[in-house]
């Protein structure tokens, strides 16, 4: 490695060190994010710093994955219950509900905060 790169790279590890413990580094997640959305605050206030996984709980059938936050929004996808999901992000619906920004696989879409449960 030459002498700039090794300098660069200890200035990096010394200024991250210096952050202080409350500073919450946001990640936007490429592949299975393509709006680019970050890690920011689930819908209780709470900063989530690190990934957040949910499982689907529906008695029968399939969840609906939505282009929005909403049912007014068409489905791009579906969800067998107790199918793992990644929590990015949440809003509330034009009906109302919280909705959360998830990834499965290689799609992402909104589904109803109240049909998810913990990991």
């Amino acid at each position: 490695m030459s002498k700039m790169l090794k300098l660069f790279m200890a200035s990096a590890v010394l200024f991250a060190s210096a952050l202080p413990a409350s500073a919450v580094q946001t990640t936007a997640y490429s592949h299975a994010n393509p709006g680019g959305y970050g890690v920011s605050k689930a819908s209780n206030g709470t900063l989530v710093s690190q990934a957040t996984f949910f499982r689907v709980c529906i008695s029968s059938g399939y969840l609906n994955v939505r282009g929005s936050a909403g049912t007014s929004y068409g489905s791009v996808a579906r969800l067998r219950n107790n199918a793992r999901v990644r929590y990015f992000d949440y809003a509330t619906g034009d009906d109302g509900y919280t909705w959360y920004l998830v990834g499965f696989g290689r799609g992402s879409g909104w589904v109803r905060a109240d049909y998810l449960c913990s990991s």
